[in-house]
């Protein structure tokens, strides 16, 4: 279905059925009027360009009646809640905002019960995050605003200019390869604050940053800037090159940019989307995500979308969606499922790395000469086909290099599921789009000893796996 009859209005002489969406969103005319086809035949064109019409009684060989409520998988994305609502069956609720939406649970509910508003909801990005500040710019200054940057270089990248960071769409970026400090930034009317900061980084080459990689900057005069928030390399995740935080700061400000700080000179880095946000979002809400949590359609559509797995699995409430994790294990097998591993080494089973046990962990038996770089894996099955879309790993080995995350459902064929890279000593969280479901899960732990005189052991001291089985 779609919100309009290609074959039926012809708006204001527009020529492509895009057009006469996009011009029929924007009227925002939620309510059709009901008209007998043969009378509705009279109506000249400009007559028919004033409502959505309901024609009553079409022939066999006359147009289809428009429908009630419009498809959000084939009509233009919209941030507009009036046309989401409409698709749930609400009109003349008053809402216009999301957070006016969350402020009622029964509207809520009723909104991500609906699979054509869920439609809407996953393509809009917006939302994934919270109520958005900068709106979709077409140039620097335009539609509001004003997009400014270090620089816009014309090679190797070609010309990116600052806005293109900000108009809500990744296929396009902006990018600087000139500054070893880079930045991209926004001006608003008045001073502003914010609450929360998105980013989508371009080119991400974690050995080529600082550890302040990414640093949120704010300033009234546009000559003193004060540092509001600095992102370590280690927190963006190297799967999704994406990073949503809160701002603690209550600071107003004008003018912000968003620097990079990067080591190597004449590297190219920038950023596909950044975007300031002052309400609470849908993944911030813990009703919310339990209402997400308990549709699957609501729930495997965001899901299968990076920005809003991004958003859900880093989430304080992402269990109310990700509905299955790997139980405290006390053994190889109880209290159901069952962990295996290549190796392991003395006492050190390999269920101690699922047992929820920070001072127990398992190691492989596999010794890490001194410059010799070895692979191990740690496995995990489940009772049933599980989608996994986060994975937690604390680990103590300096040593590790790469993490591969792979599924199969016969214990043979194995695909790549999650690919991490970008790791050192310590705990990490990783989200990503997995599409598919698997009943075993493979961890792949590769470790290379640069240790002068020592060798040392596989190991991982606790390992979480959390996904969304349907319910």
């Amino acid at each position: 279905m779609s919100i309009i009859n290609k074959d039926i209005l012809d708006l204001q002489g527009l020529t492509t059925y895009d057009e006469k969406i996009k011009t029929e969103i924007a009227k925002k005319a939620n309510d059709f009027v009901p008209i007998e086809y043969a009378d509705w035949l009279e109506l000249t064109d400009a007559e028919k360009s004033l409502h959505n019409w309901k024609l009553l009684h079409v022939p066999d060989d006359g147009p289809e009646p428009v429908p009630d409520v419009p498809d959000g998988k084939t009509v233009t994305p919209t941030d507009d809640v009036e046309i989401w609502l409409k698709c749930a069956g609400i009109e003349d609720s008053g809402y216009t905002t999301l957070a006016e939406v969350m402020a009622d649970t029964g509207v809520l509910s009723a909104l991500i019960a609906d699979s054509n508003a869920v439609d809407y909801l996953v393509r809009s990005k917006t939302f994934a995050k919270s109520e958005a500040l900068v709106p979709a710019m077409t140039s620097d200054t335009t539609p509001s605003g004003r997009a400014t940057a270090s620089a816009e270089p014309s090679s190797p990248v070609g010309t990116k200019y600052a806005y293109m960071a900000f108009d809500n769409d990744t296929s396009s970026f902006w990018a600087d390869n000139a500054n070893l400090t880079k930045w991209v930034g926004y001006e608003f009317a008045t001073p502003t604050t914010i609450t929360k900061l998105y980013f989508h980084f371009y080119n991400l080459v974690a050995s080529y940053l600082e550890n302040n990689a990414v640093e949120l900057l704010g300033s009234n005069d546009n000559v003193n800037f004060t540092s509001i928030k600095q992102v370590s390399k280690s927190e963006i995740s190297e799967i999704t090159a994406q990073y949503t935080t809160d701002i603690t700061s209550s600071a107003s400000y004008k003018y912000y940019r968003l620097a990079i700080h990067n080591t190597v000179a004449n590297a190219t880095f920038g950023f596909y989307t950044v975007q300031f946000y002052s309400e609470e979002g849908l993944t911030d809400n813990q009703t919310a995500m339990s209402y997400i949590g308990l549709n699957n359609y609501a729930s495997n559509t965001l899901l299968a979308d990076s920005t809003w797995c991004e958003a859900i699995c880093n989430s304080t409430y992402f269990e109310s969606v990700l509905n299955v994790k790997v139980p405290a294990m006390t053994s190889n097998t109880t209290p159901s499922g069952e962990v295996s591993a290549q190796s392991y080494y003395s006492e050190r089973e390999p269920y101690l790395a699922f047992d929820g046990n920070s001072s127990t962990r398992w190691n492989g038996s596999t010794i890490v000469s001194v410059g010799q770089s070895i692979s191990e894996w740690i496995k995990y099955k489940f009772t049933q086909r599980v989608s996994i879309k986060r994975l937690s790993y604390n680990y103590n080995s300096a040593n590790t290099t790469l993490i591969i995350l792979e599924g199969s459902n016969d214990n043979s064929t194995f695909r790549e599921v999650a690919r991490c890279s970008n790791v050192s000593q310590g705990g990490y969280t990783y989200a990503f789009t997995n599409p598919d479901d698997y009943q075993y899960y493979r961890l792949t732990q590769t470790q290379t000893n640069n240790t002068t005189g020592s060798a040392a052991l596989p190991t991982a001291i606790e390992i979480q796996l959390y996904g969304r089985a349907d319910i």
